[in-house]
């Protein structure tokens, strides 16, 4: 069951990405990734496979077709409190539902907190963040990165929110009030394990 599951939605990913290979490409990294920090963490494997590979599947579409698709699960009120950028996440969390019938709570909230990120209640949900950052094909990652992964997750996420919030701010761009509570969070979080 759970592998037909997955070999079902790599066929659809093939078919919808057939031609975008660089979004398939990331995916299938992304992935990868997170297996590799699932192994290293003990985290529930097909969780991570299954959010990862469906992070991004609509990513390819309008925005008024992911907020259409979005507005099925999310009500317009919090759609409208997400950067345009992370609507996607929103909408594949409610396709997940829909074409793969996935209604396990950790797999969607994976999915949908990949982009903004959150103070995260899971591990599956945060591994699926780092590694969207992280996976191999990302050129401006630091290995250094990679390496932190794979010691400490807090770590390494508060790192992604630091760069990835400082970045958005440089550039202008709306934050989510997810990624600062974040990335105070997590930046608190740290400097108590530092301290100690």
């Amino acid at each position: 069951m759970k592998s037909n599951l997955i070999e079902n939605i790599i066929s659809y990913l093939v078919n919808v990405f057939e031609s975008d290979q660089d979004r398939l490409n990331h995916t299938l990294s992304v992935r990868d990734m997170a297996l590799k920090l699932g192994k290293i963490h003990s985290v529930d494997l097909f969780r991570l496979e299954v959010a990862a590979l469906l992070h991004d599947f609509t990513k390819n579409e309008s925005i008024d077709d992911a907020f259409e698709m979005a507005k099925k699960k999310f009500s317009e009120d919090e759609l409208k409190q997400i950067p345009q950028g992370c609507l996607h996440a929103y909408s594949a969390a409610g396709k997940a539902e829909l074409v793969f019938s996935i209604d396990d709570q950790e797999i969607i909230d994976a999915i949908i907190y990949h982009c903004t990120g959150r103070i995260f209640k899971s591990r599956v949900e945060q591994i699926v963040f780092i590694s969207d950052y992280i996976e191999e094909s990302r050129a401006f990652v630091d290995e250094s990165l990679r390496d932190m992964a794979i010691k400490d997750l807090d770590l390494v996420t508060y790192h992604i929110f630091n760069n990835s919030v400082g970045y958005l701010e440089k550039k202008n761009r709306n934050v989510s009030a997810l990624s600062k509570d974040a990335l105070s969070y997590y930046k608190n979080k740290t400097e108590v394990i530092n301290e100690r």
